[in-house]
């Protein structure tokens, strides 16, 4: 009797071990914090009014969007909603100043189209949508497009 017992502790044991057999292991990252996503105070809000082109406008200036990149050193990712005639876009841009008062780049085409600075995807720092703030900036953004157009 006891040697039923004790064999069939070894087989499942042994059939544990073989079905780990071939399997990789698990790959743990280190978790880091994302840092907020804030509202924009009146400096940047005018900031980002002096950069738009003729004709765009900040469809609502209490929707503007700023948070510190993970990804760069010392830099931000800011965005908002901007309206041309009747069309809405989501423009983000890249900046090393909280208030847009450094240098400022188009993170995205709409940021392009109404602003004409540079493009920050093709600087030597290569911004682009994965990058950790362009996503949270972008969120919003998403978020406040879909409230507008429900």
């Amino acid at each position: 009797m006891h040697i039923k017992i004790l064999l069939s502790i070894i087989l499942i044991g042994f059939i544990f071990t073989v079905s780990g057999c071939g399997q990789s292991q698990v790959k743990t990252t280190q978790t880091t914090i994302e840092n907020p996503v804030n509202l924009a105070a009146p400096l940047l809000v005018n900031n980002l009014k002096s950069v738009l082109n003729n004709g765009w406008e900040i469809v609502d200036t209490n929707k503007i969007y700023i948070t510190k990149s993970n990804d760069f050193q010392n830099a931000y990712f800011v965005g908002t909603l901007i309206k041309n005639s009747s069309q809405i876009y989501n423009c983000i841009w890249f900046t090393n100043s909280d208030t847009m008062s450094g240098d400022v780049n188009s993170a995205n085409d709409y940021a392009i189209q109404a602003t004409s600075l540079p493009d920050a995807r093709k600087s030597q720092v290569g911004v682009n949508v994965y990058d950790d703030g362009y996503s949270r900036i972008n969120s919003k953004l998403l978020a406040d497009w879909n409230m507008l157009n429900k």
